[in-house]
């Protein structure tokens, strides 16, 4: 991920802003820079390349890389966050104001349920509606994504485990890439943490960790196993 940040951080400036790839880019740039645990310099790349209203890439893109990426600022113990989400929002609101492309919603929800809104409800009951009459592409799941967001957010860590936990397999149902997808498991894991079930994060994050490398995910590791460790 680190050599990956390299070549990006030095090719991009030669692109072309207005495109889609120039911001996007900049998000996985970002995301390698929340793995190092420069929190400052993912906001950084966020402030210059993708926050809202100014960014010049398409409105799906830069609402859920936004949104995205906020939220794992969150995850990670970022302060001061709370204007930054609010330009989010009002952003969602303009460009995304009823229920319709499920990638755009499920990120909706992570604004909403950071921001307290209650336009999370309606949402819902606008998914609801749709799964029913069957023109909900991923079915349930988003719907249950969402649910379990809301639980998080509200600081209930069981209820989003109990939630978030059957529906990882289903969360490639909602499109995007691996990358964009991984925010679903990124919040059990802290949900796990958070709740006292280190045993529970461990396993997870082995089974990662196994895949690519990633520093932040050892941190989680660590933490885990001293969860672990403190479990009856």
């Amino acid at each position: 991920m680190a050599a990956g940040r390299r070549f990006l951080s030095g090719w991009l400036p030669a692109h072309e802003r207005a495109s889609f790839l120039h911001g996007h880019l900049s998000w996985h740039v970002a995301l390698s820079a929340l793995d190092a645990g420069d929190l400052d310099g993912a906001l950084g790349i966020y402030e210059q390349h993708i926050r809202p209203p100014n960014s010049r890439y398409p409105p799906l893109n830069v609402f859920t890389d936004a949104a995205s990426l906020l939220w794992r600022l969150s995850l990670a113990g970022k302060p001061g966050l709370e204007p930054y989400w609010r330009e989010v929002a009002a952003y969602g609101d303009f460009f995304f104001p009823r229920a319709g492309p499920h990638f755009a919603d499920v990120h909706y929800a992570l604004v909403a349920a950071a921001t307290g809104s209650v336009t999370l409800e309606t949402r819902l009951a606008e998914l609801e509606a749709l799964e029913a009459d069957g023109r909900l592409a991923p079915g349930a799941a988003a719907i249950g994504l969402c649910r379990g967001i809301r639980a998080f957010a509200e600081g209930d860590n069981d209820n989003a485990i109990r939630i978030l936990e059957p529906l990882m397999p289903a969360v490639v149902r909602i499109g995007g890439s691996h990358a964009q997808r991984e925010l679903w498991e990124d919040t059990l894991i802290v949900a796990c943490l958070r709740g006292g079930h280190g045993d529970k994060a461990a396993r997870m994050i082995s089974d990662r960790l196994h895949r690519r490398p990633s520093a932040r995910d050892e941190g989680w590791s660590r933490e885990a196993r001293r969860g672990a460790e403190k479990q009856p």
